[in-house]
């Protein structure tokens, strides 16, 4: 057996360790909710959207895999979008859940644009993807007309992700004017976009954290947790804008509920791609623990001994150690007694779901 497959094996009994494994009902209806979200999305959503603009990826002809991708990752904003209101009593809403869908599509286009070796630079997408760009596309008077993104010379790999993004701001400027509270949905909004334009900034820094900078420079992991956890935020504040002011106790801990989200999701993601990121020279938060823990492994990294390296993370502490993280996060959803129960149940299930779907050694894609 080679040693990534073994790393995803020992990955697996960890999670299995930490009992972050779910229960056949709960996973039915994880996987259940999630495939109707993929099938509405793409019906309903991202065809008659984006099919006009990048026809040939919609046509019987495309490859299966991206469209798939698609609805996985537009399922995964959709439904976080759509558990975060819950948790706040509050049914779910649609247009929430759409905005949700299609600004994690728009993240995830980025990601992908920013990591082809031959990819966009960070220039380009600063060009057109920059705070006041965003401004422009969100006024602070919701009668005040928007301006769409710059197309002006957009790179084609920016097209999916600045298309999501139209699309995203129009369903989050219907939800601010339908607000009552003029001032607590203003002062949303402009953390909303602090949180974006950081979010952006953080993940076009992602592709500067070499193996030459030293792990220990606060910049190294405050980018990382920056460009991997804004995301999550920024779906909570969506679900702040189209919802009442909350009583101080209730916006407490759905910041809380939505740290240990995004903790979850960034560890997970992270440990899954460790092999990926070795490749590839730039830090994760796996590197980063197995360079701090592990002292000697820093000149394998640096000198490009992915075997070596690799047999350290797997005989070390690092995935145990992460693995721990991600189930005390976890388990901070039981002290959230403010938010909805039946909510956070839905919401301790999403996450045992993408653990165990990210991290099995034969998952798939089920949406």
């Amino acid at each position: 057996m080679d040693t990534p497959l073994r790393l995803r094996e020992k990955l697996h009994r960890e999670t299995l360790a930490h009992d972050l494994i779910p229960q056949s009902a709960e996973l039915s209806h994880a996987v259940r909710r999630l495939i109707e979200c993929g099938r509405t999305l793409w019906r309903d959503e991202l065809v008659p959207t984006l099919g006009w603009r990048l026809p040939g990826l919609f046509s019987a002809l495309a490859p299966s895999p991206v469209q798939a991708t698609l609805r996985r990752v537009g399922a995964f904003g959709y439904r976080a979008g759509e558990i975060t209101r819950l948790c706040l009593g509050h049914p779910s809403h649609p247009r929430v859940n759409l905005a949700s869908a299609w600004f994690s599509l728009a993240v995830s286009a980025i990601d992908t644009a920013l990591d082809q070796k031959d990819g966009l630079s960070g220039e380009e997408v600063s060009r057109h993807l920059n705070p006041e760009a965003f401004l422009a596309a969100f006024p602070e008077d919701p009668e005040k007309p928007h301006r769409a993104l710059d197309r002006h010379d957009l790179a084609p790999r920016l097209v999916p992700c600045v298309a999501s993004l139209d699309v995203f701001f129009a369903h989050v400027r219907a939800l601010y004017k339908e607000a009552e509270d003029r001032a607590y949905a203003g002062a949303v909004r402009d953390e909303m976009l602090d949180c974006l334009a950081a979010a952006v900034e953080a993940e076009v820094a992602t592709v500067h954290l070499s193996f030459d900078m030293d792990p220990d420079d606060p910049r190294v992991l405050g980018t990382l947790r920056a460009a991997n956890t804004l995301p999550q935020w920024l779906i909570c504040y969506l679900v702040l804008l189209s919802v009442p002011a909350l009583a101080p106790i209730v916006r407490t801990q759905v910041l809380e509920a939505t740290a240990s989200l995004a903790e979850i999701v960034w560890l997970i993601d992270d440990l899954v791609d460790c092999v990926e990121d070795l490749a590839a020279g730039t830090w994760s938060s796996v590197w980063v623990e197995v360079a701090r823990t592990q002292p000697e492994c820093l000149a394998l990294l640096r000198t490009g001994d992915t075997g070596a390296a690799l047999a350290m993370l797997l005989y070390g502490p690092v995935i145990e150690d992460l693995t721990g993280r991600i189930e005390s996060a976890h388990r901070r959803f039981l002290s959230l007694t403010a938010l909805d129960a039946a909510a956070l149940l839905d919401v301790r299930a999403f996450c045992l779901f993408v653990i165990w779907s990210w991290s099995a050694p034969k998952g798939g894609s089920v949406v």
